[in-house]
């Protein structure tokens, strides 16, 4: 039996990375935040996301894993409706932390660079735009 980490909650939905560096994922799905497209609306046990290995860490937020309409997937696309398929973040290797907002994604990179993508709304990018971005920005002036 694979031991399972603790999980990262989002919305209505809930992911885990266990030690095999794979995830699982349940909860509601009605944005494709469970990664497989092919699920019912909810999913009431936490269920494989294929494609998805060498995993170290996972960050939730709302609906990030589907949904995409602010550009908080990072792969350069805003979807007009869900997918529910497995994107990778373009640009970005040997991420060190990710942590997720409602509709947007930042992760640390090594010698502390933090990139940001999403919504930008209240300026939340740190890129001086209110412009969302589809794919990660550097934010300058964060100190190591």
């Amino acid at each position: 039996m694979r031991r399972r980490l603790l999980p990262t909650l989002g919305h209505d939905h809930a992911c885990v990375v266990h030690d095999d560096a794979t995830v699982s994922c349940w909860g509601k799905d009605d944005w494709g935040q469970l990664g497989d497209p092919t699920l019912p609306p909810e999913r009431e046990i936490p269920t494989a996301v294929e494609g998805v290995e060498g995993v170290a860490g996972i960050t939730a937020g709302f609906a990030h894993t589907g949904s995409g309409s602010s550009g908080e997937l990072g792969d350069g696309n805003q979807p007009t409706a869900p997918t529910g398929e497995v994107v990778s973040v373009t640009g970005l290797a040997s991420v060190l932390e990710i942590r997720a907002g409602v509709y947007r994604t930042c992760a640390r990179l090594p010698a502390n660079r933090i990139f940001c993508w999403g919504d930008a709304h209240f300026a939340t990018l740190g890129n001086l735009t209110l412009e969302y971005s589809a794919t990660p920005v550097e934010i300058e002036g964060i100190e190591p």
